[in-house]
């Protein structure tokens, strides 16, 4: 559970903290490299109420005020960024109800075939048994890093993760 509600907010911090340094001119060093109509979009983004967009409409916004291409909403990374989300809501925004093993989940067939399923956990239910599991937590995080590294590449920077890793501050997965 811990890695889907983690995973998430790295994606939501991510997309803030660049929205928030691009309205107030705040580390250059990174955002830089995103012109300055660019910033000034994203600074009108900012204030004209971000807060009501999802965390993947932000993403998408920020990249049309950079002029850069959005992800397509039907192919990776975005599809698995988007599904992270949805098991990460499913878990927060949790609606009881009565499910028998045979009960297939809603979510179920979009993550089949996404992580293994431990051999232990065949026989439970998938939700929230065998979907909570150790694959799940992996993908989730290998999930949220694909989409977030092909944001910064779109958007030309190198955010604060990936030069922290490369200086050996911390390991990669």
């Amino acid at each position: 559970m811990s890695s889907l509600l983690e995973s998430v907010a790295f994606l939501e911090a991510l997309i803030l903290e660049l929205l928030k340094d691009a309205a107030e001119d705040q580390n250059l060093e990174i955002i830089g490299v995103i012109p300055t109509i660019a910033r000034a979009k994203m600074l009108i983004f900012w204030k004209a109420g971000e807060r009501r967009a999802s965390t993947l409409q932000k993403f998408q916004s920020a990249l049309l005020c950079a002029d850069k291409a959005a992800f397509d909403k039907g192919a990776q990374p975005y599809q698995d960024a988007q599904l992270v989300i949805s098991l990460r809501n499913a878990l927060v925004h949790f609606r009881p109800e009565n499910t028998g093993v045979a009960d297939t989940h809603d979510i179920e067939a979009k993550c089949r075939g996404k992580f293994p399923i431990h051999e232990r956990l065949a026989m439970n239910p998938w939700w929230p048994d065998q979907c909570l599991s150790a694959g799940c937590a992996d993908w989730a995080v290998k999930s949220v890093r694909a989409f977030a590294g092909d944001f910064c590449t779109r958007m030309g920077f190198q955010p604060h993760y990936q030069r922290n890793e490369a200086k050996g501050a911390w390991p990669s997965p």
